[in-house]
C-alpha cells in the first residue's frame, strides 16, 4: 500500500505566503492560512494573531502552534528512506 503525502505552498504575487496545506495519508491533515501587514510580515495564521511576535528589526520571534512545528531541512523535501509501500 502506498501512501500519499504532500505539501502545498500557495504565494500572493509578490511573494507572500498566503497558505499552507499538508496531506497525509490521503487527507488534509493541516490547512492554514495567513495575512501579512504593509511590511509584508505575517500577521494572521488562521485568523489568529495571538502568539505571533516581530523584534525591532522585523524578524518573527514567536509563531503560534502548528506554525513552529514545521522543521525545515533537506529532510522537509525528499527522504528517500521514508518511503512506505
Amino acid at each position: 500500500m502506498c501512501l500519499l503525502r504532500g505539501e502545498q505552498f500557495v504565494y500572493d504575487p509578490i511573494g507572500n505566503w498566503n497558505r499552507y496545506q499538508k496531506l497525509e495519508d490521503g487527507l488534509g491533515t493541516l490547512d492554514q492560512t495567513r495575512v501579512h501587514n504593509t511590511d509584508n510580515q505575517i500577521t494572521q495564521v488562521d485568523a489568529e494573531s495571538k502568539d505571533l511576535a516581530y523584534d525591532a528589526a522585523g524578524n518573527m520571534t514567536r509563531t503560534p502552534v502548528g506554525v513552529a512545528e514545521i522543521v525545515w531541512g533537506y529532510k522537509t523535501f525528499i527522504d528517500p528512506s521514508d518511503h512506505r509501500s
